[in-house]
């Protein structure tokens, strides 16, 4: 690892959090609710155990391939070539992630409150601050999400707010479906939760090992209660009206009155919200230019921090180009395509260095 700089696994934890739950915050309940109306809430359980799964992969890989990320493991495990091959399909799966989430973003922005505004400007905007934190490292990143993970989850303790206006009989009859559609509603958010993956990308940055691995349990764990937390509260407020709302959360601080004074509090959820998001694109984009940077050999990653980012951008506007298709993307094609780079790939991976007994040293490691 050329790079000097360490973090403590309680950053690890802050990195992670608004990793999985900077977007999924606005439409969890809405994506849950169209496959079980009254039981959404629970699909918040089973996000858990592919949650699980991959803290494991990545743990693992890490353990049998100490300092190095998933990119430079595969080289090692299955050669330079089909290693590079992989790492190639990795940085394209980056690349558009990154601009999926920047297109996330930009569309709620811009679809609730700056609405004249340019989508690209929108979108461009949080970009260049990710890229800035990027090429400040991991240092800058790690200590940075301390204070904005903070802020971004202050959201949940104001819909706590709303707890005298909560109708619990909403939540029965419970499984009068049966569980079928609660498996249905966990399809898109055990894909935000695997997500967790890309806690490799600084696992070689960790002073302690061990506590690395607890602490991202520790983050999954908060993750879990988070989206139950946000699925129960406007489960009981809108009832079986959820799924009518593109954003049932925004539609929720909008009801917010705190005596009748406090009023308006959306602006201080975008605010909080803006901040998670900038956390997660930075997390992003940091993977994506350090797959890159290994792929192809590049000694200083950060040179390419600001070109991927407005490539990103750019591929996000073009590949979306409107809100029904981007709904598509995270309904019909990102419940496959995230779990098979978080933990089908990785786990061939964990499989064929066990079966072939390749173990790494504490050589190489991050560019930097």
């Amino acid at each position: 690892m050329q790079d000097k700089d360490t973090i403590l696994p309680i950053q690890l934890s802050f990195m992670l959090y608004p990793t999985v739950m900077a977007t999924g915050f606005l439409v969890l309940p809405a994506l849950g609710s169209l496959y079980a109306p009254y039981d959404f809430w629970m699909s918040s359980i089973l996000t858990m155990i592919p949650g699980a799964i991959t803290i494991v992969l990545a743990t693992s890989l890490h353990a049998r391939f100490p300092g190095l990320t998933i990119i430079e493991s595969g080289q090692r495990i299955v050669g330079k070539v089909f290693g590079k091959l992989v790492g190639l399909l990795y940085f394209f799966y980056f690349l558009h992630f990154t601009g999926v989430i920047s297109r996330e973003y930009a569309e709620f922005v811009k679809s609730s409150f700056l609405f004249d505004t340019p989508m690209l400007f929108v979108s461009c905007s949080l970009l260049v601050l990710a890229a800035c934190a990027v090429r400040g490292g991991v240092n800058v990143l790690s200590k940075s999400a301390v204070i904005f993970a903070i802020l971004s989850s202050l959201p949940l303790l104001f819909l706590l707010l709303l707890i005298p206006d909560l109708n619990w009989t909403y939540m029965l009859p419970m499984l009068s479906q049966g569980v079928v559609p609660v498996l249905k509603a966990a399809a898109v958010p055990q894909g935000w939760v695997s997500e967790l993956f890309l806690m490799t990308f600084f696992l070689p940055y960790v002073k302690d090992q061990k506590k690395a691995k607890q602490s991202s349990y520790a983050a999954l764990g908060v993750i879990g209660i988070s989206m139950m937390l946000i699925n129960l509260v406007v489960l009981m407020l809108l009832g079986p009206d959820t799924s009518n709302k593109m954003y049932p959360v925004l539609v929720a601080f909008r009801y917010m009155s705190v005596g009748g004074f406090f009023e308006n509090l959306e602006a201080l959820l975008l605010a909080m919200w803006v901040l998670g998001n900038l956390v997660k694109q930075s997390v992003c984009l940091y993977a994506t230019v350090i797959t890159f940077s290994q792929c192809f050999g590049v000694s200083d990653f950060r040179s390419f921090a600001f070109p991927i980012a407005i490539l990103a951008a750019v591929f996000g506007l073009w590949d979306l180009p409107n809100i029904a298709a981007l709904h598509t993307l995270i309904q019909k094609v990102s419940v496959f395509e995230t779990p098979l780079f978080t933990i089908v790939i990785p786990l061939l991976l964990l499989l064929i260095a066990w079966m072939t007994g390749r173990r790494g040293t504490n050589q190489g490691g991050v560019n930097g």
